[in-house]
């Protein structure tokens, strides 16, 4: 459903812009070069301002230039739909580890003599981890960035493969899955961020479709790949 734009009355714009412009004529000089030294500082001298003062209540303003090359919105398309690809292309392996697991239950029960419902806990701790992680992981990306997120969150995952595969009891299967979903919860909060970084709101619609097919198609996948290894090679 369409939203009605609600348009301001032009009189009453006018007046506003009137009145912006008298409480500006209205400032003492010093006044005036405070304002215009907020406005136009560099990203160094930004950055600079910020550091030196963390406690300070100066405003600065920062924002890119309309053909600024270090804008993410003025990639290239190629670039763009690359970086989509890619973050999307993470938020399938997420759900392949976190559907994957459920083929090789019934093989991870048997083996180490324990009850089905306990086998189900390691599936369970992945989603516990995938709740735990955003939380943490989402206001780290726009500290940090969005790479280094993606790079360590990631890492923590594959890492933890290792003594997930090698495991000699069900105890050392339900804490690597635990920290497997919360290393691989990045995707899910970070891949919506990324494609909003990269595409401007009136060209995002393709690109955000793309990024919400991806977290419908990886549970069935999941469940495909991971029977046919499960019954081929077993479930480690």
């Amino acid at each position: 459903m369409e939203q009605a734009i609600e348009r301001e009355d032009p009189a009453e714009v006018e007046k506003k812009i009137d009145s912006e412009k008298s409480s500006i004529s209205g400032r003492s000089p010093s006044e005036i070069e405070d304002v215009n030294s907020r406005l136009w500082l560099s990203e160094d001298e930004a950055y600079h301002e910020a550091k030196t003062h963390p406690e300070g209540t100066r405003e600065i303003f920062i924002t890119f230039s309309h053909d600024d090359k270090d804008n993410p919105r003025n990639y290239s398309k190629a670039k763009k739909w690359y970086i989509t690809c890619f973050a999307s292309s993470l938020n399938v392996l997420t759900c392949l580890c976190a559907g994957g697991y459920s083929s090789g239950v019934e093989q991870l029960v048997d083996e180490f003599g324990v009850s089905a419902e306990v086998g189900t806990v390691g599936l369970s701790m992945y989603i516990l981890g995938f709740a735990i992680g955003p939380m943490l992981l989402a206001p780290l990306s726009e500290y940090f960035g969005r790479n280094p997120v993606y790079f360590c969150s990631w890492f923590v995952l594959f890492i933890f493969q290792l003594p997930l595969a090698l495991a000699p009891n069900i105890g050392t299967v339900i804490v690597c899955r635990l920290i497997q979903g919360f290393g691989g919860s990045a995707p899910l909060t970070n891949t919506g961020g990324s494609v909003s970084d990269v595409w401007d709101r009136n060209a995002s619609g393709p690109a955000m479709s793309i990024y919400g097919l991806s977290s419908t198609f990886g549970p069935p996948m999941a469940l495909v790949i991971s029977g046919y290894i499960a019954l081929e090679k077993g479930w480690r």
